[in-house]
Order: structure tokens, then C-alpha cells, then sequence
């Protein structure tokens, strides 16, 4: 904590150093706690995909991120879903492919649906 005195008001302030550099910390910790837990996400979500799930996403869809050439299912990277579709159609399950709700915890759900939409929108 310094101290210093404002010339020009005569008055006297407190000049609180430590929360000026705690202000300043916060705005790049979320950053990298949000980066961090984006990849443990991302690798959850491709364990979901091509090992958790059963059977597994890659059986039925082609996703170059994870490797696999399923033909049954979207092919994901031309589909470009969004989480929150991939997550509804992980839950419910759509056409032939199955619900995988209460065989997945909602966390894998998540994790594979931010995995799917994330991967697919990156390959082409």
C-alpha cells in the first residue's frame, strides 16, 4: 500500500496498490482458467466420442478430429452443429441413433457435445 498526497485538492489519498494489482490479475486468470478448462472439456468430449460412449459416436459418424469415418450418422463437419443441438440429440437420441441419457452423466453430455461442435466447425 503507498501512500501520496493530491497536490492540487490538498487532500490526502490512499492509494490501495494491492487492489489495483488484484483488479488487474483478475482480468487474465478467467482467461486462463477459461482456456484450461476448455481443453479438459475438449478432451473429455473426444474420450466421450470415440471411447465412452457405447456404442461410440465414431461407429456412426465421421468426425476427422477424432478420427473416425462413420457413415450412418451426420457427417458432423458439414453439419456444424451447435453444443446445445449435439447435447438435445445426445440426451434423446435421433433416427437410428440412440439416447444416451442416463448412460452418460450430464458432464460427458456437455463435454461431448462442446467436443462435437468445436471439432466440427474447425475441419472441413
Amino acid at each position: 500500500m503507498t501512500d501520496r498526497i493530491d497536490r492540487r485538492s490538498g487532500k490526502y489519498h490512499v492509494v490501495h496498490m494491492f487492489s489495483a494489482m488484484l483488479l488487474i490479475a483478475s482480468f487474465s486468470v478467467p482467461a486462463n482458467a477459461a482456456d484450461a478448462n476448455s481443453q479438459a472439456k475438449m478432451q473429455l468430449g473426444r474420450e466421450v466420442f470415440t471411447k465412452l460412449a457405447a456404442p461410440n459416436c465414431g461407429i456412426c459418424h465421421a468426425l476427422k478430429d477424432a478420427g473416425t469415418t462413420g457413415e450412418i450418422g451426420a457427417k458432423l463437419e458439414e453439419l456444424k452443429p451447435t453444443a446445445s443441438q449435439v447435447a438435445e440429440a445426445v440426451r434423446k437420441g435421433v433416427g437410428a441413433m440412440p439416447p444416451f441419457e442416463g448412460k452418460l452423466t450430464e458432464a460427458q453430455i456437455q463435454a461431448v457435445a462442446y467436443y462435437v461442435s468445436q471439432a466440427a466447425r474447425k475441419g472441413n
